[in-house]
């Protein structure tokens, strides 16, 4: 589950994929990605459940495919890594001016 969590959080944010908006100055939520009404939208929260949502199905998908055969322990490791190496390089704009 953490490792396709991480990857499919990673594409969330990247392509802006978000369950739900907060919109904090309104007090409001809304379903889906929505542009910022009278200040910041919030798609954290929307994130967050994109990823889990996706993670949960691949991660009943996964284990029916692995009942037998047990995946490389490396896995779990390496595609979490991975995932903060290419956020570190999606957000360098932040840290190198």
């Amino acid at each position: 589950f953490g490792s396709i969590f991480a990857v499919v959080y990673f594409i969330a944010v990247e392509e802006n994929i978000a369950l739900v908006t907060y919109h904090p100055r309104l007090n409001q939520w809304a379903w889906g990605t929505e542009m910022p009404l009278m200040g910041p939208a919030m798609y954290w929260y929307g994130w967050i459940g994109t990823a889990f949502i996706a993670a949960s199905i691949l991660t009943l998908a996964a284990a029916s495919l692995f009942q037998r055969k047990t995946p490389p322990h490396w896995i779990g490791w390496s595609i979490p890594l991975l995932t903060i190496a290419a956020f570190g390089y999606s957000l360098r704009g932040f840290f190198i001016h």
